[in-house]
């Protein structure tokens, strides 16, 4: 019974959240990806957690790009040349076109390391 009780003290504001939730502006990307310069900032940013989260990003990216036919980095590229490839990009890229940054952040880092390391 104690079991019930409990789930009854949170359940009475559960039905105004939902209500509140649906009202909050979104984007359609807003809860599912990051935008390239948020990745670019995360990827510049020298606090091991960041690094780390970055290199798993990138890697992520560069097998995405490796399977999909689209790269082929030559066997010894570290991921520390795949996040070097990724900043030179983006940071020029965001210079030339600021609404780049808007993308999400996989596609930039996909076309980043494709123009790196093309398939011949």
């Amino acid at each position: 019974m104690l079991h019930l009780q409990r789930l009854r003290q949170y359940s009475a504001p559960l039905p105004l959240a939902a209500v509140l939730a649906c009202l909050l502006p979104t984007h359609p990307y807003a809860q599912t990806s990051m935008d390239a310069q948020t990745l670019f900032e995360i990827c510049v940013t020298p606090e091991a957690d960041w690094i780390a989260f970055c290199a798993g990003f990138i890697q992520a990216a560069n097998d995405q790009a490796a399977h999909s036919g689209l790269s082929c980095a030559p066997t010894g590229t570290t991921r520390a040349d795949l996040i070097d490839t990724f900043v030179g990009f983006a940071g020029e890229a965001f210079t030339s076109d600021p609404d780049l940054g808007a993308d999400t952040g996989l596609s930039v880092a996909i076309t980043s390391i494709a123009n790196a390391y093309p398939c011949n």
